[in-house]
């Protein structure tokens, strides 16, 4: 959602797309903690050290880092999915909302 959008679209919707990124966001921490050893294992790095004094270290920073934006992105599509599917939205009704920014004209404010 564009910053010109959002300020026209109703509280309760802004709300709406808030939860689902908060929700990914928050179901994501558990998978990316469960990857977060097997990597360090990968790359011999020992999780006790602080990660700038070696260069698996720095590896395993970016490898987590990406790891946790995959697992987030990858959270918050299955929640859409989910929000779609007990909303009953069809896919192209999901992809306008959620992709291609075309909402429902309910959902905006009255002017």
């Amino acid at each position: 959602m564009d910053a010109s959008t959002y300020q026209l679209v109703k509280l309760r919707y802004k709300f709406f797309f808030a939860g689902i990124i908060i929700l990914g966001i928050v179901i994501s921490i558990y998978p990316t903690m469960q990857i977060s050893p097997w990597l360090a294992n990968a790359l011999n790095y020992d999780m006790q050290q602080p990660a700038r004094d070696s260069l698996s270290g720095i590896f395993w920073s970016l490898g987590f880092l990406v790891t946790g934006l995959v697992n987030i992105a990858l959270c918050s599509s299955i929640v859409i999915v989910l929000v779609s599917k007990i909303n009953g939205w069809n896919l192209n009704q999901a992809m306008d909302i959620f992709v291609r920014n075309k909402y429902p004209r309910h959902w905006f404010k009255e002017l």
